[in-house]
C-alpha cells in the first residue's frame, strides 16, 4: 500500500516556499499551504492574538506535514490504494485542484478507460476504491497525467492544446478559462510532467502449442498467412 512518507517530499520540492501571487486564488501560501487552510487547521504561532498571513510565514515543514496528512492524502484514502504510483499522483492533483476535482477525475478515467460503472461524484468511497486497486495501475496513471496536462491547459485557456473530447468533462468541474492563468502554465506542465510515464504491460494471447505472443505479433502472422 502507498505510504505519505514516500512522497511528501516531492511534493515540497513542486509547491515551494512562501508565495503572494496576485493572480493565485489561494492568496499567501507557504509549502503549497494557504491562510485559509492554516486558520483551519494551524494555530496562532506567533501569539499574538489571530491568526494571519504572518503566523503561515513562520510556519515549519512539520506543520505543514500535520496538514497535508488529513487534509489530502487520507481524503483520497491513500493509505488504502495498493500503488504509490498511483497514490502519488491524485495526491500531488489534489493538493493543487482540490480533492473533489482529483477524485472526480479518477473516477472519470475509471469509467471511460476501465468501464467501471460509478458515479462522478468527486468521494472516494469504497466502490471507487476497488475499481482503483482493480486496474492496471500503470495504464491509470498515465491516463490521469494526460487529463492534468488537458486540466492546465483548458484553465490557462491553451485551448488548443486540449485534447476536444475531454472537455465536456473538464467543464463540469466548475473551472473557467483564464487568461490570468497563463502565468502558472509553465510551472503547472513541469509538474505534470515531473511525473514519468509507466510502461503499460501488452496483453497476451497464448496458443495451444504453448507459445506466447503479444496480440500485436499474432495480428501479424494472421495478416501474413492470409498474404500467402
Amino acid at each position: 500500500m502507498a505510504k505519505f512518507e514516500l512522497y511528501i517530499d516531492t511534493l515540497f520540492k513542486h509547491e515551494g516556499v512562501w508565495s503572494n501571487n496576485k493572480y493565485d486564488p489561494g492568496g499567501a501560501t507557504k509549502f503549497g499551504i494557504t491562510l485559509a487552510t492554516w486558520r483551519q487547521y494551524g494555530y496562532d504561532k506567533d501569539n499574538d492574538g489571530d491568526i494571519d498571513a504572518e503566523d503561515l510565514k513562520i510556519t515549519t515543514l512539520d506543520d505543514a506535514k500535520k496538514i497535508y496528512k488529513p487534509k489530502y492524502w487520507d481524503a483520497i484514502r491513500a493509505d488504502e490504494i495498493k500503488s504509490q504510483e498511483v497514490a502519488n499522483i491524485i495526491f500531488d492533483h489534489g493538493v493543487n485542484a482540490g480533492i473533489s476535482r482529483a477524485v472526480k477525475m479518477t473516477q472519470a478515467i475509471l469509467v471511460r478507460y476501465f468501464n467501471k460503472d460509478l458515479l462522478i461524484d468527486g468521494d472516494l468511497g469504497d466502490f471507487t476504491l476497488g475499481a482503483l486497486n482493480s486496474v492496471d495501475a500503470n495504464k491509470f496513471h498515465n491516463e490521469f497525467k494526460k487529463l492534468r496536462i488537458d486540466y492546465y491547459n483548458y484553465l490557462a485557456n491553451n485551448l488548443t492544446a486540449v485534447r476536444q473530447e475531454v472537455i465536456p468533462f473538464l467543464k463540469t468541474l466548475k473551472i473557467a478559462p483564464n487568461n490570468n492563468f497563463k502565468e502558472f502554465i509553465k510551472g503547472w506542465l513541469v509538474r505534470a510532467n515531473s511525473f514519468a510515464d509507466l510502461l503499460i504491460k501488452k496483453k497476451s494471447i497464448t496458443l495451444t502449442t504453448g507459445v506466447l505472443l503479444t496480440a500485436g505479433t499474432l495480428y501479424a502472422i494472421n495478416r501474413y498467412r492470409h498474404a500467402n
